[in-house]
């Protein structure tokens, strides 16, 4: 998948950074996601993880830029044709 390739290739290499990044694509949330670092490993949200890191605190500056990078990243995707096909789909799905 497209998405997997362009993870990889930025360096989100955390466990569940797929899954988290389907998440923000697929269910974006108007709220702020808290960014959190816990074991060497960035947070998003309640339980996403985006990337492995040497940083301890969130405010750290490679912090910061691996989050902005994450967003932009589920921003870009959100125009990509598979996503837009399964958004699609999924709305003639609803009742």
């Amino acid at each position: 998948m497209h998405l997997r390739a362009e993870l990889g290739r930025l360096g989100f290499n955390a466990q569940r950074a797929e899954h988290t990044a389907l998440e923000e694509i697929l269910n974006p949330r108007p709220g702020k996601r808290e960014v959190w670092v816990n074991q060497g490993i960035i947070g998003y949200g309640t339980s996403g993880n985006i990337a492995l890191t040497a940083a301890t605190d969130a405010d750290a500056s490679e912090v910061v830029e691996v989050v902005r990078q994450f967003k932009e990243l589920a921003r870009a995707a959100r125009q990509w044709p598979e996503f837009i096909e399964r958004q699609e789909y999924e709305r003639r799905l609803k009742p």
